[in-house]
């Protein structure tokens, strides 16, 4: 026997199946509805870019090979579907070498309001809308790289709930119009490590929407406590900032150093700038040992703009059409 349920809302039911002959023969059976949370149709990017839909619910891309360049195309999305607290996962077959689907809640470049398909750096495919959701975006674009990226293929984008991803289906909506007129912001590329993480006395943890909660007491002993994870820079101009309490200033630097200096050093409420070569840095927190604090901070790393400044040896020349 063959049975085709249509369900109007995502959730969970009780399928009953009963006997026409013995009304003693019943069985419960566990249903789950599914749904694709996204909606999108018809885009139209800065570069030409253009996004068809299909009969059957997918969409087709078609974009120059184009390198350096983080173009594609956007759709508003219904906040309605993603409420505080709603825990979702992003897929998307049919993605290109070099192309990635990216859903962004906020406008906001923290890692707890960007999510990617595939995952990257810090950016997971599976998370938990924010406490507070204004705005959502879906976007599907090239990675910037030296490497030239067509937008091209058939793909299926899809976002359900849970935190594993389910087969894709067919949105409700294929008929909200997109384009790459939608600004697509700044990454943020500050990385951390596994959190919690304690370092005599200074304990570094999740904030809110991706930021660093950090309580110190005081320490005797080296003269910062440092919380440190890797990264890997493209050349370019850069930004870094460190938003929180200003009075903590005293206290407390975000640093990105390369062999052991630093190269971008930004007290808190005080951004810094400067122009870094591609290769291996660290992104540092540093706490001042005799600091006694605690307070939710959010720090920002973002690639700001096209350079053509020698550092080293190394020539930074990395353009950049629209915004990394």
């Amino acid at each position: 026997m063959n049975m085709q349920l249509i369900g109007k809302a995502a959730g969970t039911a009780t399928l009953t199946v009963a006997s026409t002959v013995d009304s003693g023969v019943k069985a419960l059976i566990p249903v789950t509805v599914v749904s694709n949370m996204l909606r999108y149709g018809p885009a139209t990017g800065l570069a030409g870019d253009t996004a068809t839909v299909n009969e059957d619910g997918t969409l087709t891309l078609s974009g120059a090979d184009v390198a350096n360049s983080w173009n594609g195309v956007a759709w508003d999305q219904d906040t309605a579907k993603f409420k505080p607290g709603t825990r979702f996962t992003l897929s998307c077959d049919g993605l290109g070498p070099g192309m990635e689907m990216l859903l962004q809640f906020n406008s906001s470049i923290s890692s707890g309001n960007i999510f990617t398909v595939p995952a990257r750096g810090g950016y997971t495919s599976s998370g938990t809308a924010p406490a507070t959701v204004n705005t959502v975006r879906l976007v599907i674009r090239r990675i910037s790289g030296s490497t030239p990226v067509e937008l091209t293929g058939t793909v299926k984008p899809m976002c359900n709930l849970g935190d594993k991803p389910i087969p894709w289906v067919k949105p409700d909506d294929t008929n909200t119009p997109g384009g790459g007129d939608i600004k697509l912001d700044a990454m943020n590329l500050w990385q951390y490590p596994a959190l919690p993480v304690t370092k005599q006395g200074a304990t570094f943890s999740a904030g809110p929407d991706g930021g660093l909660h950090i309580k110190a007491v005081s320490s005797v002993g080296a003269a910062y406590r440092i919380l440190s994870a890797p990264v890997e820079l493209e050349a370019g101009d850069y930004t870094l900032t460190l938003d929180g309490k200003t009075t903590d200033a005293k206290w407390l630097t975000a640093k990105v150093r390369s062999n052991g200096k630093d190269s971008l050093s930004a007290p808190t409420g005080a951004p810094a700038t400067g122009t870094l070569a591609k290769g291996s840095y660290t992104c540092e927190v540093h706490v001042l040992y005799n600091a006694v604090f605690e307070n939710d901070y959010t720090v920002t790393l973002t690639r700001t703009a096209t350079s053509t400044a020698t550092v080293g040896a190394a020539v930074v020349g990395d353009a950049i059409i629209g915004k990394q």
